[in-house]
């Protein structure tokens, strides 16, 4: 694999001149600290992108579809206000 070598002080100095090399160009950097090797930046696998994409379209739709033992409890349709109202008496004891 050719890359090129770069400290962490200059990848933070270039840092979008090197994501742009990275996802345009196709180019692979190493990054150093103290001499030593720990990490790269390497352009995106777009299967592997995907894949995750349909995953979470996937979770998301079986969400959707159903929501386990609180799927016909109206109180539960919306989770922000749910969890408000729980905290509610709490914080009330708090700051009152």
């Amino acid at each position: 694999m050719k890359y090129q070598t770069m400290s962490i002080g200059q990848t933070r100095a270039n840092l979008a001149e090197i994501i742009e090399q990275v996802s345009v160009g196709g180019e692979t950097f190493a990054i150093t600290k103290f001499g030593k090797l720990r990490a790269l930046i390497t352009p995106v696998d777009k299967s592997l992108v995907e894949d995750q994409m349909f995953r979470k379209k996937k979770f998301i739709s079986f969400l959707d579809e159903s929501s386990g033992a609180f799927k016909d409890r109206e109180d539960f349709k919306d989770a922000g206000s749910w969890v408000s109202n729980q905290r509610k008496p709490r914080y009330e004891k708090i700051f009152s």
